[in-house]
């Protein structure tokens, strides 16, 4: 006698094939909680043909000081990067200028190049530009 299936099982068994196992393939492989390494000494240039570099220790910004024209910032307290990027603004730095209203953003693209902006206030004065920088 011909036992027959029935025709949901032989879908189910389709789709499993089509969906299923492509998708358990792809199981383990995915986010890693393991931050992106980025310690080391960094060197770039400024927009404005300054210049900036910065060292990495332990998931953070130790220092940092970009020179271009009149401005002048550096780094007085270390920056938490966080996932893969870090900023910094009046708390964190020191300037050229009494009072300044200062921010620094930047973002790592890889292990080895980050591009970031930066501003510089002080009334009635002001600098901003943009960076890229590379580990050394």
């Amino acid at each position: 006698m011909k036992t027959l299936k029935p025709k949901w099982r032989s879908l189910a068994g389709t789709l499993l094939i089509l969906f299923g196992i492509p998708w358990l393939a792809g199981c383990g492989g995915g986010w890693s909680d393991t931050p992106q390494d980025y310690s080391g000494t960094w060197q770039g240039r400024t927009s404005h043909g300054g210049s900036v570099a910065f060292t990495v220790v332990a998931n953070a910004v130790a220092s940092l000081q970009i020179v271009d024209g009149q401005a002048n910032i550096r780094i007085q307290n270390s920056v938490e990067i966080d996932g893969n990027s870090f900023s910094a603004d009046n708390s964190d730095v020191v300037a050229s200028t009494d009072n300044p209203l200062v921010s620094v953003q930047c973002t790592f693209d890889s292990s080895t190049h980050a591009a970031g902006s930066y501003s510089l206030t002080q009334t009635p004065n002001a600098w901003s530009g943009t960076f890229e920088a590379s580990r050394q």
